[in-house]
């Protein structure tokens, strides 16, 4: 299916506390917009039509009018849409494929506010652990001041938080010196091997965070991984870190 989000309201929790959780999911869904107007004003204040930069957005657009909440990416960093309905109850067991493009890290912080406000009558589940969902928890943190905000639970993890970043000299001595350089990218739970000229993964190395990969993909000499705006990349080595 592809690196997805899972979430629904647990009908049995919100019954006989209907009123409680409406404001509490009103009040979720005001963070949400706050957390969405933040990540775009960051992203326009570089450049106003920066590609990581999200479709629209609409939370309590107009009185009498649809007030739940949309977002998306934009062009090729879309993917599906995330959405939340104007009242709690209305939702159902909804996902959002995000693919892990850049708008992934403003619906996981959506959705970690959501579990914080509602608990209980909130799940939430992922392809993806909780070393995924870092980004997405700092930015919540970051636009709601809430100090208490966490992964919720329910997303696994892993040991591949415990991650080893390199330095861009180091990883470019792992690397051949010219010609071609294999790679797998990661689609969900598929990985797609390519051949890139070894000056273009170098722009990727000296632009996005590297570290070395798990030990599946390093039995297969693929040493190197980093996350773009398309996802992670594992990268061939010959070499070993120093």
């Amino acid at each position: 299916m592809g690196y997805t989000h899972y979430y629904q309201v647990n009908k049995k929790a919100i019954q006989g506390n209907t009123e409680k959780l409406e404001a509490k999911y009103q009040l979720a869904l005001k963070k949400c917009q706050a957390i969405a107007k933040a990540y775009n004003s960051e992203l326009k204040a570089i450049d106003v039509k920066h590609p990581n930069r999200l479709s629209g957005y609409t939370v309590h657009s107009k009185p009498g009018q649809y007030g739940g909440l949309f977002i998306n990416g934009t062009g090729e960093h879309a993917h599906e849409d995330f959405c939340l309905r104007e009242h709690l109850k209305e939702n159902a067991s909804e996902f959002c494929k995000t693919a892990h493009k850049p708008y992934d890290q403003v619906v996981v912080a959506c959705l970690i506010v959501l579990k914080h406000y509602l608990g209980p009558a909130f799940e939430v589940n992922s392809d993806g652990d909780a070393c995924d969902w870092k980004d997405g928890l700092s930015l919540a943190k970051q636009v709601t001041k809430l100090k208490t905000l966490k992964v919720p639970k329910s997303i696994e993890v892993t040991s591949t938080c415990e991650r080893e970043h390199l330095d861009f000299e180091t990883a470019k001595k792992m690397l051949v010196k010219k010609g071609q350089v294999h790679t797998f990218r990661a689609y969900g739970s598929m990985l797609l091997g390519c051949d890139m000229d070894v000056k273009e993964v170098l722009k990727l190395i000296e632009r996005y965070r590297v570290e070395l990969s798990g030990e599946n993909m390093a039995r297969l000499d693929h040493k190197l991984a980093l996350k773009d705006d398309k996802g992670w990349l594992f990268i061939e080595c010959l070499g070993e870190a120093k």
